[in-house]
């Protein structure tokens, strides 16, 4: 029976909390806890959320008094002893993936402090730690503040907007479903966890695409819901495993080195299901052109986080694939950024036969409410003049490593609006890793 949308909001309690569990999150979390736990336990490192649409107000909206006690209610938060058996059974690449000394220090895990201000219609929130402590961070702080910025202005709106609103999200999700139905090729990894709506609704479009897609929903991301629901968790590693060995070195060649090296110590501890490379953090065309044979040779998939997709596969993929003796019909391809049915369809049409596709879609899956407003030209109620188009929407708010031991931490990307980092430092960054290929694009989420 599908939960009644508009009364969990209208009956909510205050405070509200939108994250309850610490398996609340993305499964690559925990894969990269144990490897940073592993190799670089005691680095220093702040992370930092930025809303990149600085057209949303989001300080206006989300009430700092309920933001800090979602915080607050984090840092109470323990694995519970049913969690940790879920955890130290995974076998989900064939094999025991923790060793017990990980598994201990799970079971005493508590997330560090986090600092929050208030700077004109934007918080400041940065969580300053160990980057064990502060890592596990990114995706609760994301899922926090996204889910309370979409309650705080449906508790504006009337029941009978609410509900036109609900009515046309889940018309708005089984339409998306059934296009990517159509395309039986299209495989599809649910990873909506970081700027989901809410729990609630990220369960409901959970439940809905089982139903729909059957075998082509491969898994998800979260790992609560891969247990709750039996299936298979994915996920491998993020962009903060690259910038932050980075930080720590100094020269040019050892930077470019440390992409590998990074790669090696990943290899050291995982099998074949978690070898994807992601390549765009100081851009995907250095990455494949430096990158050692048996990197390219052993590892299954690489993911394309930003940038042109199709110039990705055609330009920098299969033509290195290709120069190195590599079949590219053997290696993944996994399309990760802003994916709607359409574009993945036009993906895997354009690559089928060519290679192997595969696709993540996030946010459009777990929060698609763009538009679906019954009055969108009206004025949000204490907003004024802003309009419910302009901010009823997912917006590109990312949870990013920006320090570490006291040096910047830089994200170049494929596409420069996603990259990250001061002023200097990116440039100092495109000077060692160069800037072929970037594309600048609109970001979306």
């Amino acid at each position: 029976m599908m939960m009644n949308f508009v009364d969990r909001v209208l009956n909510a309690p205050k405070p509200y909390f939108p994250v309850w569990n610490l398996l609340d999150t993305d499964g690559y979390k925990i894969t990269m806890l144990y490897y940073i736990w592993k190799y670089y336990r005691d680095v220093k490192v702040v992370f930092e959320l930025i809303n990149r649409d600085k057209h949303i107000p989001v300080a206006e909206v989300v009430d700092e008094w309920e933001l800090r006690a979602a915080l607050n209610h984090m840092l109470d938060l323990r694995l519970t002893r049913t969690e940790m058996t879920l955890i130290n059974g995974t076998n989900v690449y064939h094999q025991r993936m923790f060793p017990d000394e990980f598994i201990t220090f799970l079971a005493n895990f508590r997330l560090g402090p986090y600092e929050l201000s208030r700077e004109g219609n934007q918080y400041h929130l940065r969580f300053p730690a160990d980057w064990p402590y502060a890592s596990m961070w990114e995706i609760y702080a994301m899922a926090i503040v996204m889910d309370l910025y979409f309650f705080s202005l449906e508790r504006r709106m009337s029941r009978s907007e609410l509900t036109e609103v609900y009515a046309r999200a889940v018309v708005r999700h089984y339409d998306e479903l059934r296009a990517i139905k159509a395309n039986p090729n299209i495989m599809l990894i649910e990873g909506g966890t970081r700027r989901r709506h809410n729990y609630d609704w990220h369960k409901f479009t959970l439940e809905a695409g089982r139903e729909i897609l059957g075998q082509q929903l491969t898994g998800t991301s979260n790992l609560r819901l891969a247990f709750k629901y039996d299936m298979e968790w994915k996920g491998t590693s993020g962009h903060e495993l690259q910038m932050v060995t980075n930080a720590l070195v100094d020269d040019p060649k050892e930077k470019i080195a440390m992409q590998y090296k990074v790669c090696a110590e990943w290899q050291s501890l995982y099998g074949p299901g978690l070898r994807v490379m992601l390549p765009d953090t100081f851009m995907s065309d250095q990455f494949f052109r430096n990158a050692p044979d048996d990197l390219l040779r052993d590892w299954a998939a690489s993911r394309q986080d930003s940038g042109d997709p199709f110039k990705y596969g055609d330009e920098i993929v299969i033509p290195e694939y290709t120069k190195r003796g590599i079949d590219p019909c053997s290696k993944i391809i996994i399309f990760s950024d802003g994916n709607k049915a359409k574009i993945m369809d036009e993906i895997e049409r354009h690559f089928h036969g060519r290679g192997i596709s595969r696709f993540l879609q996030g946010t459009f899956f777990t929060n698609n409410f763009g538009g679906l407003h019954p009055n969108p030209d009206a004025c949000v109620p204490g907003l004024a003049p802003l309009t419910w188009k302009e901010v009823y929407k997912p917006f590109s708010l990312v949870c990013k490593v920006v320090e570490a031991s006291g040096r910047p931490c830089v994200k170049l990307s494929d596409n420069p609006a996603k990259a990250t980092g001061p002023k200097k430092a990116v440039e100092e960054s495109l000077a060692v890793f160069g800037a072929d290929h970037r594309v600048l694009q609109e970001v979306l989420v």
